[in-house]
């Protein structure tokens, strides 16, 4: 069975794990009573429920790649990568940007791309209809950047990616699965345990957790959950609203 775009699901789908695809990365999901989950790909094993992070992006791909003059409503678009190679659909569900000169600014959904070697060229399939709207010439610069569930790995102490969310269930690496971003859920807490009510952020001295939001660091993330439980447990899991 394939997930349809957008779905309103039952309890337990959150926890339906496959080693196949069957949706759009970053779809979303919403389950009774305000539980919202996306759709993502592992790109290392998933431990429950341990909050998770997009990879970086590829310095050889993100930006400044020399592109092929494209004409308004073309939906392939030719690219020379740098230095890295690129896998087969890495980018699908991602986007290519248009990051300077003739057509900056604008940003298009990828479909899907064969593998190319280091330095290659790569033709990119474009998942819009419509195609460019300001057609490239020789003097356009693009860059291609994963779909933020793409890889997804454990959030580490130096925040090197957006917070995602967390699955509800492990996960083997490469299979796909849910992330809860908002309402009602569970997290492994850090060290102090905080009280009721207090707003959290992911942990900058345990991969995965959460621990009490504050402002003292040099670099502080906003809060991403609140606990809700009035005894909470330090190091142990405990009941907390999301809201990512």
């Amino acid at each position: 069975m394939a997930f349809p775009a957008f779905k309103t699901g039952k309890p337990g789908w959150e926890k339906v794990v496959t080693s196949a695809k069957r949706g759009k990365l970053a779809d979303e999901m919403y389950i009774y009573p305000g539980r919202w989950f996306r759709y993502a790909l592992a790109g290392e094993a998933v431990t429950r429920p341990l909050l998770q992070t997009s990879i970086t992006a590829i310095d050889a791909h993100d930006l400044d790649l020399v592109t092929a003059v494209a004409a308004i409503g073309a939906t392939e678009v030719t690219v020379t990568l740098g230095a890295t190679a690129a896998l087969a659909d890495e980018y699908a569900d991602g986007v290519l940007l248009v990051n300077d000169l003739t057509g900056e600014g604008f940003v298009y959904l990828v479909k899907s791309h064969p593998a190319a070697a280091l330095s290659a060229t790569l033709v990119v399939t474009l998942d819009e209809e419509d195609g460019i709207v300001v057609a490239l010439d020789a003097t356009s610069q693009t860059g291609l950047v994963h779909n933020s569930c793409f890889d997804i790995v454990v959030y580490p102490t130096t925040a090197s990616g957006p917070p995602l969310g967390a699955a509800c269930v492990d996960w083997a690496n490469n299979d796909y699965g849910w992330l809860q971003f908002r309402g009602q859920g569970v997290a492994r807490i850090d060290a102090t345990a905080p009280g009721a009510g207090a707003p959290l952020m992911p942990s900058n001295a345990t991969a995965g957790n959460l621990e009490l939001f504050d402002v003292t660091g040099t670099y502080n993330n906003v809060p991403i959950a609140s606990n809700m439980d009035a005894v909470t447990v330090s190091t142990e899991h405990a009941a907390v609203l999301w809201k990512m």
